[in-house]
Parts: structure tokens; C-alpha cells; sequence
């Protein structure tokens, strides 16, 4: 406000002094002006003579013309463009059309309202919202883009329901980890019972047992223990065993039998039926190998079971040879001598040790390893044992 009275003074001050100005010059047009330049006042008898209201009319209409000029300049108010207005068409009611028609504003009106350029005019029925597409995969549901979901409703009504599972499964698992935990802990049988019928039955929580391993993946104590367990197995079956084979099948030529435990009964019933006396003995049978033990390896095993298990007397420690045979299947063949006849030393005089000699058995004990190549797609390991005994 204080700067419109501002404005005002000052234009008043400007018209009484340009009012003056054309005063005094009135009172000098009669005097005419000498001057040499082009551009000199004419005289006045040459120039069209104006009288004082003339040129009072003429002050007024350039004021006029001024004025005009620096409202144009001034700035326009700001009309705010962030909303589009649709085109809408409404039908004429009857009581709308029966109302008299004003006329809309002009376009250069300077009357604007801020309010009504901001705000968006309400929107009919019949024109459409702009909708988004549901985030869901496979669901393509419209949704208002003034919600801040982005999935729809069912869908969101799925979720809900598989969180609700997820929390029920998982304190489900928590309860069986909790009883698995507590079978474990106990050590009665009837409960350990329960434990292995849960674990076959496939609930979870249970530790089902491990699968047996492989001789060749045991490692440190645990073959050691394997290879005990084996013997003696083998041991109790020769020690029941050695009454019920037949006789006819012990002296026959190179009789191959279906696995070791075959093997070392013979060999055992064959010593208890010699009495003493010279027998021969040749039979093989075939395994398949273990890619960690070689024949040389396997005919040391052969060759301390036949000591520990069969019994037959000789020392597995010091062999008479052993050697290997690559140009005949790889064969490794391991010689003992035989000491089943060596006399015991008893105590007497020194006389009587020197009378009495050490008597010492001819028998021979023969252990072979080598490459069974008879099948065309596997190939095996052969383990013979030749024993000689001499009276």
C-alpha cells in the first residue's frame, strides 16, 4: 500500500512539471530563435501555431500513452500448470440451461484467482482414473495409483496366509529338534527305539544312521579295528568249519574256491589230516581290487592271515624272497620255509645242548598275486597259496 501512494506522488510532481515547462514555453514562441544549424526551431510565421488548450490535450494524451505503456511492463501473476484441466462434457439439465448465461472471463483479464488455478476441478463418472498394473507375478489386477500398495488385494491376502504356514512350519521343526535332542540325550533302549523308528520313518530332526564305509575308505584306527573284526570273523568260521569240508576236494590240482574263507579251511583241514605227514596243497581264488593295494601289499595281508588265522607255522616276517613279475600279470610271489619240525630248547648242561641238534622241516610255503584279466570289462586280483609240507 505504501508503495502505491509513492507512485502516485511521483506522478503527480512529474505532470506539474511538465505543465510548467509548456507554460514558459508558450510565453517565448514569440520571440523567434537565429540559429545557423539545420536543426534550429523555425520561425514562427513557417511552423503551425498550437494555443495553450491544444497543447494541454496533447500533454494529456502522451500521459495517457505513458501510463499505458508501464502498466503493459509490469509483471504478470504466475498461474500455476502442474494440473491439466480434462475436457469433461456435461449434459445441460434443465435447471442449469433455465439459469442466464454469463460470459467467461477474458483471456488478458488482469483479475486472476490464485486459488482457482491450483485447485482441479472435481471429475465427472464417466471419466477414467489412472491405474497400475499389480507388482504379483502372473496377476495383472488394476490398482489406483493413489494406493500405496503395489500388489492387489488378493494377493496380499495370499501372503498373509503363507507367512502364517511358514510360522507354523518352523515351530514345528523347532519342537522335533527339541524331541530328537532329548532321544539323543537318553540312554535307555526303549527310547533309543523310538529314535530309530522316527529315523526310518523319515521325520525331521532325526539323524538317520550313516551308510557303512569301504574297506578302502577307512583310514588310521578305524581299519585297523575293520581288519581285527574280519579275522577273527574268519578265525571262528575256519575253527566251525574245519570238520564239514570234504576230503576229495583238499588234494585236488589248483581248485579255486569262491573266497578266502573257502581257502584257508581247506588249508586248515588239510594240515589236521596229515598227521604229520607230507601233504601238497595248491588253490586260488579271485577278488576284485582296491585301487590302494597292490599285489605286493595284498600278498603281505595273504601271507599274515595264513600265520594268524590258518596257523600254518612260519615266520611272515622273514620271507626267503619276494619278488615282482611285471612281464607275467604283474604277478609278486612271496617264498617261506616252513618250521613246523624245530625242537624246543629245554635246560640242561651244556653238553647235552651241543649233543642234541636243531631239526628243521623241508616244507615250503608259496603266496602269488597278480592281474586277472579273464573278464573283458572288469579286471581282478588272484591270490594263490602253494603249500609243501615234507615228513
Amino acid at each position: 500500500m505504501t508503495s502505491k501512494v509513492n507512485t502516485d506522488t511521483a506522478s503527480k510532481k512529474a505532470f506539474s512539471e511538465k505543465k510548467a515547462f509548456f507554460q514558459n514555453y508558450a510565453q517565448n514562441q514569440s520571440a523567434p530563435v537565429k540559429s545557423s544549424s539545420k536543426y534550429a526551431l523555425q520561425p514562427t510565421s513557417k511552423r503551425k501555431s498550437l494555443t495553450l488548450t491544444e497543447r494541454w490535450a496533447k500533454f494529456n494524451k502522451a500521459s495517457e500513452a505513458e501510463e499505458s505503456v508501464s502498466i503493459s511492463s509490469r509483471p504478470k501473476p504466475r498461474i500455476s500448470t502442474s494440473y491439466t484441466k480434462p475436457v469433461v462434457k456435461r449434459e445441460s439439465s434443465p435447471e442449469t440451461s433455465s439459469l442466464p448465461h454469463t460470459s467467461s472471463p477474458e483471456p488478458n483479464s488482469m483479475v486472476i484467482s490464485a486459488s482457482s488455478a491450483t485447485t482441479p476441478p472435481e471429475l465427472s463418472e464417466e471419466a477414467e482414473m489412472p491405474t497400475k498394473i499389480c507388482m504379483t507375478r502372473n496377476c495383472f489386477a488394476k490398482l489406483s495409483i493413489y494406493q500405496s500398495f503395489k500388489r492387489c488385494h488378493a494377493c496380499r491376502a495370499k501372503e498373509r496366509l503363507k507367512s502364517q504356514l511358514k510360522r507354523e512350519r518352523a515351530k514345528l521343526r523347532m519342537m522335533q529338534d527339541i524331541v530328537a535332542r532329548n532321544f539323543k540325550e537318553e540312554d535307555d533302549d526303549a527310547e533309543m527305539d523310538d529314535v530309530e523308528a522316527l529315523a526310518l520313518s523319515g521325520e525331521r530332526g532325526v539323524k538317520r544312521k550313516a551308510p557303512p564305509k569301504l574297506l578302502n575308505e577307512l583310514e588310521g584306527e578305524d581299519l585297523k579295528k575293520a581288519i581285527k573284526i574280519m579275522k577273527t570273523g574268519v578265525a571262528r568260521l575256519v575253527t566251525d568249519l574245519a570238520t564239514k569240508v570234504p576230503q576229495q576236494t583238499v588234494n585236488s590240482n589248483l581248485t579255486e574256491y569262491q573266497n578266502a574263507t573257502d581257502l584257508y579251511d581247506s588249508i586248515r583241514v588239510a594240515m589236521g589230516s596229515a598227521n604229520r605227514g607230507s601233504f601238497a596243497f595248491i588253490g586260488h581264488h579271485t577278488i576284485v581290487p582296491v585301487p590302494s593295494i597292490n599285489n605286493a601289499t595284498r600278498a603281505e595281508y595273504v601271507s599274515k592271515d595264513l600265520r594268524k588265522i590258518v596257523k600254518l607255522p612260519f615266520n611272515y616276517h622273514l620271507p626267503i624272497s619276494s619278488a615282482t613279475h611285471p612281464q607275467r600279470s604283474n604277478e609278486h610271489v612271496m617264498r617261506f620255509k616252513c618250521n613246523c619240525l624245530n625242537v624246543k630248547k629245554v635246560l640242561g648242561t651244556a653238553s647235552q645242548q651241543a649233543i642234541q641238534p636243531e631239526v628243521a622241516c623241508g616244507g615250503r610255503i608259496k603266496v602269488t598275486v597278480s592281474d586277472e584279466t579273464s573278464h573283458p570289462r572288469f579286471m581282478g586280483q588272484k591270490i594263490e597259496v602253494r603249500v609243501r609240507h615234507d615228513k
